[in-house]
């Protein structure tokens, strides 16, 4: 997920236990309105600069100055503490700076392809093997010329 070139994405959710609905805003855009406990805004492209965001219920009242970065994706957290509603600003995430060159180097997975065994194990067991039949084979007939008729 990326935010739109020149832009900041904002989601919110709703953590207050006491506050059962509440109404958020960064500066003059209204991000949620009356967001029930447990519940999370889908992602909003917004302007990055110095805002503050407003969170309002039934008779409370918090507000943060944030500063949101072009290219980042934020999510805002409605919080209890002893004071009252309290808002958190978490970084989601933040674009690079310098577009990566090719796919991570990852090693060999569990499905992928892996270079030739030596086949010096399996050669060993086949001359054992055939070592061992073959001297089964002579001792069967050794012990046939020595068993009298």
């Amino acid at each position: 997920m990326a935010a739109p070139k020149g832009q900041t994405l904002i989601r919110v959710l709703q953590a207050s236990l006491k506050e059962h609905l509440v109404t958020v805003s960064y500066g003059s855009d209204v991000l949620a309105r009356e967001l029930a406990f447990g519940a999370a805004t889908s992602y909003a492209a917004v302007s990055p600069g110095a805002r503050t965001v407003e969170a309002t219920a039934s008779g409370e009242h918090a507000a943060m100055p944030v500063r949101m970065v072009a290219d980042t994706i934020h999510t805002m957290v409605l919080l209890d503490y002893p004071s009252g509603l309290k808002v958190d600003n978490l970084t989601d995430s933040v674009g690079s700076k310098i577009m990566p060159k090719g796919g991570p180097d990852t090693g060999f997975g569990g499905t992928a392809p892996h270079p030739p065994a030596s086949p010096a194990p399996w050669l060993a067991t086949i001359t054992f093997g055939v070592l061992l039949a073959l001297a089964g084979t002579i001792g069967l007939r050794r012990s046939r010329r020595l068993t009298p008729a």
